[in-house]
């Protein structure tokens, strides 16, 4: 979890949207510069590797194209390894809020195309 996201109980509580935001965009900008590096120089990735970096950015498209509210929590649970009682305090939400809001951007992740074949069950 980047440092921004890490921070005591009472200030975290004070500035928590404040703390969410930064966090989310430090977790945009970490994964920006990882997917960049990895496809500068094509001919040092394996297939696989390239692969998966194409499956990641199509994971991060899907992700961006969802609401503000259903992105918030798959960017801190996912990206940001946050955990439901993290995420519920730094949104000011109720853990079951967080929870709904999970699923439903799951539910809406596995109808989009572009993402659907990560879904699949393997065999």
């Amino acid at each position: 979890m980047p440092s921004c996201c890490i921070a005591t109980r009472n200030s975290y509580a004070d500035s928590a949207p404040a703390r969410a935001a930064q966090c989310l965009a430090a977790g945009q900008a970490e994964a920006s510069e990882r997917l960049l590096d990895r496809v500068a120089d094509p001919q040092a990735e394996s297939p696989d590797a390239l692969a998966q970096a194409e499956a990641d950015a199509a994971v991060r498209r899907a992700v961006e194209a969802l609401p503000e509210k259903h992105r918030q929590v798959v960017q801190l649970r996912f990206f940001e390894d946050a955990s439901l009682t993290e995420i519920a305090a730094a949104l000011r939400l109720s853990v079951g809020t967080v929870k709904s809001r999970l699923h439903h951007a799951l539910e809406k992740l596995r109808r989009m195309r572009s993402v659907e074949i990560l879904f699949r069950p393997e065999g």
